[in-house]
């Protein structure tokens, strides 16, 4: 068993909550700074997955537009990683201009052994997350409310709370 919270665990309902998952995630708008956020996003899922206790082993799909894609190993990794599916977005001070840029990605999640689902049949993502780190700091899940100040902690992989606020709106 994973070192996750057992707490989480009793929001785990569906037949495939219990298996490995592949997570996606793709450059959204924003160029240079959407890329720099696809690895911003793959640093805190392999951080989040390594403290669950997970085996995590990552793959680069393409690099224009960039797509990485993670392979996760553990029981419910799936059931906790669905939660994130969606378009996430970051607002900050870029490095290149020196000017607040805003950024997008999608994050897509898949139990192992899945195919993924066509496209013309799959629906559309919505915008489940901000992470602004200029002028103020927020992370904010915006199907259920969750806000915090503590941005680099989300980041940094801390996304046990958001995940527990996501799975108890269910």
């Amino acid at each position: 068993m994973s070192k996750v919270n057992q707490e989480i665990l009793q929001f785990m309902k569906n037949k495939n909550d219990e298996c490995n998952a592949v997570l996606t995630v793709s450059q959204g708008y924003g160029g240079t700074e959407a890329v720099l956020f696809v690895d911003a996003l793959l640093n805190m899922y392999r951080r989040f997955c390594e403290n669950a206790g997970f085996e995590v082993k990552s793959t680069i799909i393409s690099s224009t537009p960039c797509e990485a894609e993670i392979a996760i190993k553990g029981h419910f990794a799936y059931g906790l990683l669905q939660s994130e599916e969606g378009i996430h977005s970051i607002a900050r001070i870029s490095n290149f201009t020196g000017r607040r840029e805003r950024a997008f990605c999608t994050v897509r999640v898949r139990p192992e052994g899945i195919a993924e689902v066509p496209a013309k049949a799959a629906s559309y993502p919505t915008q489940m997350r901000n992470y602004v780190l200029s002028p103020y700091k927020l992370a904010q899940d915006v199907r259920t409310g969750f806000q915090t100040e503590d941005v680099q902690d989300i980041l940094d992989g801390d996304l046990e709370e958001i995940i527990t606020s996501y799975l108890k709106a269910l």
